[in-house]
């Protein structure tokens, strides 16, 4: 059974912050969107600054992306946010 609705994906975004997700979904579907609406709310909802967030990403175009896209909705990105790919995650 396919589930395609704002209900079902708000959802996910809104998810405990603790709770890790993987995106996985063809193109056009909305995975970008859903990880820029995950981002804000954990930056929103998270209790310790300290504490890391990591969107890891398997292209530079998808990292570009979100970023512009939180910077659009004036998120200004924490130090604590890392947003890039694999491999410059393990860089």
């Amino acid at each position: 059974m396919i589930i395609d609705n704002d209900t079902y994906r708000k959802k996910i975004a809104q998810s405990d912050i603790n709770t890790s997700i993987i995106v996985q979904a063809g193109p056009g579907s909305g995975k970008t969107t859903l990880l820029v609406e995950r981002l804000k709310y954990i930056i929103e909802n998270r209790r310790h600054s300290h504490s890391g967030i990591a969107c890891i990403t398997y292209t530079n175009v998808t990292k570009d992306e979100i970023i512009e896209r939180l910077q659009k909705k004036n998120y200004i990105q924490p130090k604590e946010l890392f947003i890039g790919t694999i491999h410059s995650f393990f860089a």
